[in-house]
Parts: C-alpha cells; structure tokens; sequence
C-alpha cells in the first residue's frame, strides 16, 4: 500500500511526498522492486540523482539485466505520457535502456 501510495504522488508530480511513501514502503520490505522502481523515480524527480542512482544499483542487484525496455514490456497499459515519464527518470536514475 506505501508503495502504491508513493506511484500516486510520482504521477501528480509530488516527488517528496513519493519519495517519503516508497522510503517508509523499503523499510518494510527492502528488497520490493515497485518500491525501488517508484523510489528511485520519485529521487530522480527531485533531482536526487546520487540517491537515485544507488537506489538502481540496488534494483539491479535484485534484477540484473533489467532495462527500461523491460519495463515498458511488463507494463503497456500505462498511459504512454506517464510510462515515459517514469521510464525517463528511471534512466536518469541509471537504468539502461
């Protein structure tokens, strides 16, 4: 739910309240990739991108060779102006495409 609630306020552009939701949601279960995947994007919103990219890493660790193309894949119901969005701070997170 904390991390559903962080991709709400990622999609209304309220970056540092995503960004509080999804770090509460990490605590919870470290290792939740939609937390990390939210996380990382809401960080990179903010301009955060140090913290952005350690948040990939960590993502990567836990999904190597995941890519922005995958992400994409896994999620086509999203609106096409959304999915850009957070696929494009997702890159600048670190995430190859």
């Amino acid at each position: 739910t904390m991390s559903a609630l962080g991709w709400t306020h990622f999609v209304a552009g309220r970056f540092d309240e995503a960004v509080k939701w999804t770090a509460r949601a990490l605590r919870d279960r470290p290792a939740f990739g939609p937390a990390l995947r939210f996380h990382a994007a809401s960080l990179a919103g903010l301009g955060r991108l140090p913290e952005a990219r350690a948040t990939v890493a960590r993502l990567l660790d836990l999904e190597p060779g995941l890519t922005a193309s995958e992400i994409r894949r896994r999620a086509p119901v999203f609106d096409a102006g959304l999915m850009d969005a957070f696929v494009n701070a997702l890159r600048q997170a670190g995430l190859p495409d």
